[in-house]
């Protein structure tokens, strides 16, 4: 897992309509003269689930603590600003079968729609948002290099990406397997049983014996030494 906290600039809040911006005597939405600073932060985290999923994956994004966006997947599109294309960047491998990287981020500063169901219309916040959790440029190794982008990507999301992008079975991406092929199907059955709470796949075990199962690793110590344990 990797965490997000990003600070951002400090802007002034209006307390009248909610509205906040670059430092101004009065409010430019609203007129208001009632401001106060404000240090937004962006803060959360990436990881992976423990089964690949069509539907169930993705990132939440939370103002003071509701749920806004659930399983986004807008986050794995890069825009590249020189030629306007908008290109997916994950899941792509095998990408029939679904992703598996989630997270949570909390964006406190961001104001809403009144429905309460997408943030309001900032491109610039929202950005900053984005490159809080993904930084700049491509996530994929070769293309950042074939864009002249000189080091590797180590944003949160990029760290997880470059880690967890493969579904190999085996403890290089921690994908259960049978000791010939991928159990995607048995692991999302079991990703179901957690989620109805039974107690028997509400930790890892269960997949992570199969993964060393997979590699005719006993479950009962035998760890090779590169393996944290």
């Amino acid at each position: 897992m990797q965490r997000i906290d990003s600070p951002q600039q400090t802007v002034l809040e209006c307390l009248d309509c909610g509205h906040s911006g670059v430092a101004s005597d009065v409010c430019v939405v609203c007129g208001g003269g009632d401001l106060r600073p404000l240090t937004p932060r962006i803060w959360g985290w990436v990881g992976v689930q423990r089964y690949l999923d069509r539907i169930d994956y993705g990132l939440d994004f939370y103002r003071n603590g509701r749920k806004i966006l659930t399983r986004d997947k807008t986050i794995f599109e890069w825009h590249d600003d020189d030629t306007g294309q908008t290109e997916l960047e994950y899941p792509v491998e095998l990408g029939h079968l679904g992703g598996r990287i989630v997270g949570e981020v909390h964006c406190d500063h961001l104001r809403v729609t009144p429905t309460m169901d997408a943030f309001a219309h900032d491109p610039a916040a929202w950005r900053a948002v984005v490159e809080a959790v993904r930084g700049t440029g491509p996530l994929r190794p070769r293309h950042r290099e074939m864009l002249g982008y000189g080091s590797p990507n180590t944003s949160p999301l990029g760290t997880i990406f470059n880690a967890f992008r493969r579904v190999d079975p085996g403890l290089r991406c921690l994908v259960p397997g049978d000791g010939r092929r991928p159990i995607h199907k048995e692991a999302r059955r079991w990703g179901e049983q957690f989620h109805k709470g039974d107690s028997r796949y509400q930790g890892d075990d269960v997949w992570y014996e199969a993964v060393l199962q997979h590699e005719g690793l006993s479950a009962v110590g035998q760890f090779p030494p590169d393996v944290p344990h």
